[in-house]
This record gives C-alpha cells, sequence and structure tokens, in this order.
C-alpha cells in the first residue's frame, strides 16, 4: 500500500504533465479546454441574449444598475471610472434609464452642483429579476453537479476571475 506522501507525489506529478500538456495548442488537454471554454462562452451569450430581450438592456447597462443598487447613489464620474468608459457614453446611458423610470438623478442637498445616480424601486425591481433568473441558472448548473464538483466551479470561477484581472494590461483610466 502507498503511503499518503507517496500518493500525493504521484497526484502532483500527474498534474504537473497535464498542466503541461494543457499549455500546448497540440495537444487533446488543451484543445478539450478550449472547446469547453468556447461552450461555456456560447451558454453565457445565450444568458445575456435571453436577458437583453427581456429587460432591453446591454450586458454593460446591466452591470452599471447593478453597481447603482447594490453600491447605493454614485457620482456620474465615479461610475464611468469604474467602468472605464467615456462620460459622453455613460450620459446616453444614464439618460436611457431615466427615460425608463430606472435611475433617478438627484442633487445633493449640501452642494447642488454634484448630482447623484439613484436606482429607483423599478430599477431595483428589474435588478432583483435578474438576480432571480442568474439564481435559476446557478440552480440549473448545480442540479447537474454533484456538490463537491460544483464547489470546484465555483473556486475556479473566482480563481479564473483574479488570473485573468491580473493578466489582462491596465487601462489607462486606472
Amino acid at each position: 500500500m502507498r503511503s499518503h506522501a507517496g500518493l500525493q507525489a504521484i497526484s502532483l506529478a500527474l498534474y504537473n504533465s497535464l498542466a503541461l500538456k494543457a499549455m500546448n495548442p497540440k495537444s487533446d488537454i488543451f484543445q478539450g479546454i478550449e472547446s469547453s471554454f468556447m461552450r461555456f462562452q456560447r451558454s453565457i451569450r445565450r444568458h445575456e441574449s435571453s436577458w437583453q430581450k427581456k429587460s432591453q438592456l446591454s450586458l454593460l447597462e446591466t452591470m452599471i444598475l447593478r453597481f447603482i443598487v447594490l453600491e447605493g447613489p454614485q457620482k456620474m464620474k465615479d461610475v464611468s471610472s469604474k467602468f472605464e468608459i467615456k462620460l459622453s457614453t455613460l450620459t446616453s446611458v444614464i439618460d436611457k434609464f431615466e427615460r425608463s423610470n430606472l435611475l433617478i438623478r438627484k442633487q445633493t442637498e449640501h452642494d447642488r452642483r454634484v448630482v447623484l445616480l439613484h436606482a429607483s424601486k423599478k430599477g431595483k425591481k428589474l435588478f432583483e429579476s435578474y438576480r432571480t433568473l442568474l439564481a435559476q441558472m446557478f440552480g440549473q448548473l448545480k442540479s447537474h453537479l454533484p456538490d463537491k464538483q460544483f464547489s470546484h466551479f465555483v473556486e475556479a470561477v473566482f480563481a479564473l476571475h483574479f488570473a485573468i484581472s491580473d493578466a489582462l494590461p491596465k487601462s489607462d483610466t486606472e
């Protein structure tokens, strides 16, 4: 019977071997990962498309609404900085939100020059329907995976987020 340390060494060697193969574009592992990413991306695009049809909001608009709903009232410049978009682009988005009664622009009491973006009840309700849709999607995903695999998936999503964020070049606005 092999020792625990021996099994760990074999497991690490196997992992290292797979990791090396995963970085070789000609390997079956690389091609399998690539294919899985493409299918995953296609599924996400279908989800986004479904949400866009229901809400009439783009992904960026949904992310802006999410930010304001979760973080509270925001200045335009802070929102444009957070999403690395020009103020002119954000103004168009906020105008659309106001026409749809999703957001309200309010001057602050202490300085009337400062305008804050507040989520309206309708905006909060729309955001909650988005969260419900996401929860349903995660529930479907969880129903197809054993608990341990779902936990690994969640950990991998967070790890990928940080790895990709660290790997991307910093923008001029940061």
